[in-house]
């Protein structure tokens, strides 16, 4: 069985392979981890949804 484990701003993603037997495991197909412009994006990503939700649909609505 294989869990894909992606990677963070500090970490690196790679495959989770574990034996559903005996529990063995072992990684491969590491990813680097995110570098400065992932993260960048990722952030201006979560400050577009911070602003979404605080918006209320009446408001929503009058702007469209």
């Amino acid at each position: 069985m294989a869990e894909t484990v992606l990677p963070t701003c500090t970490e690196q993603g790679y495959d989770l392979h574990k034996c559903t037997v005996c529990g063995e495991e072992y990684t491969d197909n590491y990813v680097d981890s995110l570098n400065q412009e992932h993260q960048y994006m990722a952030r201006i990503v979560l400050i577009k949804i911070e602003i979404i939700s605080t918006v209320d649909e009446d408001e929503y609505q009058n702007v469209t």
